[in-house]
């Protein structure tokens, strides 16, 4: 059986894994829209992890926001497949660390863009 399929064996624990997931991006949408403030993190920074180090990531409200969601989003998938069973754990590492890792580096703020013009609260 492939790990599709093992995970799709169990279709109450994926329903549930979404639900998780949407609650959470809905308490983050609904912090966003109650505070003119940055949220607070939805995933802590590991130690090391230097991928939302710059200042505007907690700073401007615009890339709180994506990093935020992209916090969640690597969070509940990082749940989901190291819930799947049969799959080693070099595997797990590879599957969910690598590409998070390496799309974030493209999209670090280094210097001022006009979303911050536009968006910038009082």
């Amino acid at each position: 059986m492939g790990h599709v399929a093992k995970l799709a064996a169990n279709p109450m624990a994926l329903a549930q894994a979404q639900m998780n997931m949407y609650l959470d991006y809905m308490r983050l949408w609904q912090s966003s829209c109650q505070a003119p403030r940055p949220a607070s993190d939805a995933s802590p920074r590991r130690k090391g992890d230097a991928r939302f180090k710059d200042d505007e990531w907690q700073s401007n409200f615009v890339f709180d926001y994506v990093k935020q969601s992209y916090l969640i989003a690597a969070r509940h998938i990082h749940g989901v497949v190291s819930n799947v069973e049969g799959i080693p754990t070099s595997r797990r590492r590879r599957s969910t660390s690598s590409p998070a890792s390496t799309s974030t580096r493209s999209a670090r703020p280094t210097s001022p863009s006009p979303t911050r013009r536009c968006c910038a609260r009082p």
